[in-house]
């Protein structure tokens, strides 16, 4: 069968999509809804396999029916697999696309909404928040009621609460308050580089403070927090615990046992834009 969609899917999935480039996760997704559209044999076909491939086992899951039921018991136990995985996680712990906020002040994406280069989906990750219907929010900085708010305070003299996405994305913010917005990080040797992750990008939740890491001499995109169970779903769990380990911090060996996410012994996830390498910092309370 002559398939486009298989054809850009493997060109698309060719690592796993927690070590896929912001680019394929985001022309996944394009696809995906490309598919949904169709409708067709050949979409239908693809079209649960790219949402298994970001991790939307739910979605997977639904399009499955739409192929013809597996025959052979090994695509019958995958099929359970995936339903299970459809019942336990959903589509809670899909890797996500950049986020744009409605309303924003427009850094990268031209269309007025403020996007993060270091920092996808700051909305999904609970650093920024949304208005209640009713509620009024006026960020400090631009005096502009805001739709979306930062959640957090920046590193200031002042306690400045409220910024809008568009002030923290333009450098306002820090240069009115005279503020950083993450707290430590690695080194890399581009100081504009710099300026884009303390100044222009928002901070992390997290227990002790942010901590920011680097791959291949620039700023890493933060993904979110995640424990050993969200580690081995993506296939990286062996790969980042055994380069956390080279820098002799929490013990290693038995991190597998204490890492959840959102618990005590928490990991953040960093992906590096360059090459796709996924490396973890880990924080407790």
């Amino acid at each position: 069968m002559n398939n486009d969609y298989m054809r850009q899917y493997v060109q698309l999935s060719k690592k796993s999509a927690w070590q896929a480039p912001t680019d394929d996760i985001e022309a996944m997704y394009a696809l995906i809804e490309t598919m949904k559209a169709d409708g067709g044999a050949e979409a239908k076909s693809v079209l649960w396999l790219a949402c298994k491939w970001l991790g939307l086992h739910k979605s997977a899951y639904d399009f499955y029916p739409a192929i013809d039921a597996p025959k052979d018991r090994k695509q019958q136990r995958k099929l359970l697999e995936l339903k299970e995985k459809a019942a336990t996680d959903g589509d809670d712990f899909a890797v996500k696309p950049r986020r744009p906020l409605a309303g924003g002040g427009g850094q990268t994406d031209g269309s007025g909404s403020p996007t993060f280069r270091y920092f996808p989906d700051p909305l999904g990750n609970g650093a920024l928040a949304k208005a209640e219907e009713g509620e009024e929010i006026i960020c400090p900085c631009c005096g502009k009621a805001t739709e979306y708010y930062y959640a957090a305070i920046p590193y200031c003299r002042e306690n400045v609460e409220n910024l809008c996405p568009a002030c923290i994305a333009s450098g306002a913010a820090a240069k009115k308050f005279d503020c950083a917005f993450v707290q430590g990080g690695e080194s890399v040797s581009n100081a504009e580089r710099q300026k884009e992750l303390f100044e222009r990008t928002p901070g992390y939740i997290s227990w002790q403070g942010e901590y920011w890491l680097a791959h291949c001499d620039d700023y890493m995109e933060y993904l979110g927090e995640a424990g050993t169970k969200e580690l081995k779903e993506a296939g990286i769990f062996d790969e980042v615990i055994a380069e956390y380990a080279t820098h002799n911090e929490y013990d290693a060996e038995g991190l597998g046992e204490l890492l959840v996410a959102g618990g005590s012994v928490t990991g953040y996830l960093f992906r590096c834009l360059h090459c796709g390498t996924c490396r973890i910092w880990v924080d407790a309370d």
